[in-house]
């Protein structure tokens, strides 16, 4: 009886580290890959995996951001010629579908599917690519104004053939036209690039020029009426003011004058003159 208790234990605990040991869950945000006996396999649950049988790989499912960068001589050249400097980020991850991660799995890799080094080795050229393609179809100084029809189109022109990943999403991180310092005279497209920031360059001084000089022109017009405007109140103080000197020394004339009156009169004197010496 003993024998057979001991041979049970024993037999539940070869089960428990065979299930332990053979049986893998998969974490999440992660697909499960076996190989080998059967074939290739895919699960983002568990997998029972046996020794010398099966391998058991993890590969990460989670977005990876790769940052491209144009700038300078490699800006992306414009319809009018003129380049844009660009900084944009991809963002790429494996397609969850089983097709996917199997074709993945077997091109680049359980352990390099998430790795950014990797990815970028893989994408940088077609994604610069895009970039080039998509600037080359507005000028420069449109293509600064549409930043998220640029993105879109960017997404258009990639589509969804990327070898078992795919893309989520992009961010246009910076776009500015490149320097005209940066333009190289001796290529013919920089050369006439160079040509036509210098024109614009111009106009757009010119054109600041106009506005200051406006700016001034209505400055002194408004200086000027406002001039006018204090003359002319200064000259109806004026008036008023001998009107009321007239009235009180017509008062003061008088047999019996009224003293209330007079020394309402005095009193609006004073504050006419009081008036007239501040405006002056």
């Amino acid at each position: 009886m003993i024998v057979m208790v001991g041979i049970i234990a024993c037999l539940g605990l070869f089960i428990g580290v065979f299930l332990v040991y053979c049986f893998k869950k998969v974490p999440s945000n992660m697909a499960g890959i076996r190989t080998g006996f059967g074939g290739i396999k895919v699960t983002k649950s568990y997998f029972l995996c046996l020794p010398f049988m099966h391998r058991f790989d993890l590969m990460d499912m989670s977005i990876q951001e790769i940052k491209i960068k144009l700038k300078g001589v490699n800006g992306v050249r414009c319809k009018d010629n003129i380049r844009a400097d660009i900084e944009a980020s991809f963002y790429v991850r494996v397609d969850h579908d089983e097709e996917s991660i199997c074709e993945v799995a077997t091109s680049v890799g359980c352990e390099h599917a998430s790795d950014v080094g990797t990815l970028k080795g893989l994408f940088e050229a077609k994604f610069s690519d895009s970039l080039q393609s998509v600037a080359s179809q507005y000028d420069n100084e449109e293509l600064r104004k549409i930043r998220e029809e640029f993105r879109h189109s960017i997404r258009t022109y990639i589509g969804s053939d990327l070898n078992g990943f795919l893309l989520e999403d992009v961010a246009i991180d910076y776009l500015e036209q490149t320097p005209k310092e940066e333009h190289d005279p001796s290529d013919i497209l920089d050369a006439k690039a160079i040509e036509k920031i210098a024109r614009l360059t111009a106009q757009s001084q010119e054109a600041a020029n106009k506005t200051i000089y406006e700016m001034e022109v209505k400055q002194n017009e408004q200086a000027v009426a406002a001039e006018l405007k204090k003359r002319e109140l200064a000259l109806q103080n004026t008036l008023t003011l001998v009107e009321k000197q007239r009235e009180l020394e017509a008062a003061l004339k008088e047999t019996f004058p009224d003293k209330n009156k007079i020394e309402e009169l005095r009193s609006q004197i004073a504050q006419l003159e009081e008036q007239d010496s501040s405006e002056s």
